[in-house]
Formats: C-alpha cells, structure tokens, sequence
C-alpha cells in the first residue's frame, strides 16, 4: 500500500527560521520524497505550512511536524512518534546549530523514519544470528551522520536505508551507497536491536556497536522515540510486564 500524508509543518518562533526558509526546504524535500525515496520505499508526502493561530486537525493522514527551538529530550536534535494513532515529528533548529549540525538533515531524517514505521511496530530478523535478533524499522538511523547526507537546489536531505538493508537482497542498501551490505551500521551511526527481551539503542563507534543512551550520545542523534515501541511491543505480548 502507498503511504502518502499531508505533513502539516509548523515554524514556531523560536525555531529562528523565517517561513522562506521553511517553504524552500520544503520543496526541494518534496523532490527527494518523489523521485529519490518513494522508488525505494513506495512512500511519499505532501507539505503545506501550517497556522499556528488555527492548527489544521490532526488524522490518519493529516500529520504534523514541529520545528522548535532548543530540544525538549536529552540527546535529542529530533524525534518522532505516534499520538493516538497519529504520527508528531519534532526538529529542533537552535540545538542542531549549537552543535554545527543541519535542522534540514533532522527535519528530513524524522519525515522518512515516520513514512516507512509510523507507528513504531516494524521490525526485520537478522537472519544471520542465533539467538534471533530483530532490527527496528529505522532507515535515517544507520547511515545517520550529515556527512552521508546530500544536497539537492542547496537544500541537505538525508541519505536513507532500502528494503534490501533488512531483507538481504542485492542492493543498493542505501540511496547513496555508502553501505556495502545488509544491517550494516555507519560510522556513528545508530540502531535498535531486539535482543534478550527488550530493545537497545547502539551506536558504531569505531567498528563496534556499542549499547549507548540517547543523553550519553556525543553526537546527539536523531531518535525514535524508543519508549513508544518497547510499549508497543509489550501490548503485542512479545514482552513480560
């Protein structure tokens, strides 16, 4: 099935961009969706910038992305998750300038997370491990750092996963060909794994995956919300308490 939203962004003051800004990333982001990612993933999405006096409601298809100021989350330059069956993404311009980082990575990175697992239920086994392990369905997340992102009419999007990444297929594993094989994890980039009942974050930090949490993390990563699928996995039964 073709996901294709209406994403409702809303430029709040402190965000620090004029809706210029805003309106030129979002279409050059509307170029990439179309041509770059929905090919890989047969997901795509409108924009339209939203009134903050006269917020448009919220729906299955109606989602809304937030660009704010300084992050509301310990390690967070940006988030998303599922309100009530509803995706919320949040960008945080001014902490991903305090750290030399680009609000349009960000902004990007959470916009494709939320298209291919909107409501942080999808996961793939690697096939390669017993004990079995499952990695969440995060395609900004392993090939995360700016500098695997690209530029299209002067506007940063980020570089993304494919399906082969998780299926073991041919690839490419991601749009830029940085990753030379499946559940290959970048250079400070970041995963989920399922493992000896529970989730955990790890970072490739010098060739190894290194557990790590979001407020440790050096480089402050883009996340998922990860409370929102260990809950979601406790409500499917996959796990105890």
């Amino acid at each position: 099935m073709r996901v294709h939203p209406l994403i409702v962004v809303y430029n709040h003051p402190e965000s620090g961009l004029t809706d210029a800004e805003v309106t030129a990333t979002l279409v050059a982001h509307k170029y990439c969706l179309d041509h770059h990612f929905e090919p890989a993933w047969n997901a795509t999405a409108a924009f339209v910038l939203g009134d903050l006096a006269h917020p448009t409601p919220r729906s299955k298809m109606i989602w809304e992305h937030h660009l704010l100021g300084t992050s509301d989350e310990a390690g967070a330059l940006g988030y998303h998750f599922d309100d009530s069956g509803t995706p919320v993404m949040r960008t945080f311009v001014q902490t991903d300038k305090k750290y030399g980082l680009s609000w349009q990575v960000t902004f990007s990175h959470e916009v494709v997370e939320a298209l291919v697992d909107p409501f942080c239920m999808t996961c793939a086994q690697d096939p390669r491990k017993d004990p079995a392990e499952f990695f969440g369905f995060e395609v900004g997340d392993p090939v995360e750092g700016d500098k695997f992102a690209y530029t299209y009419h002067d506007v940063e999007f980020t570089d993304f996963i494919t399906p082969a990444w998780f299926s073991g297929d041919d690839g490419p594993y991601d749009f830029k060909h940085y990753c030379t094989q499946p559940f290959q994890v970048l250079e400070q980039g970041y995963c989920s794994i399922w493992k000896d009942g529970e989730w955990t974050s790890f970072q490739m930090q010098k060739g190894e995956l290194v557990p790590t949490k979001d407020d440790d993390d050096v480089d402050k990563p883009r996340i998922r919300n990860t409370e929102s699928r260990q809950l979601r996995v406790k409500d499917y039964g996959l796990l105890d308490g």
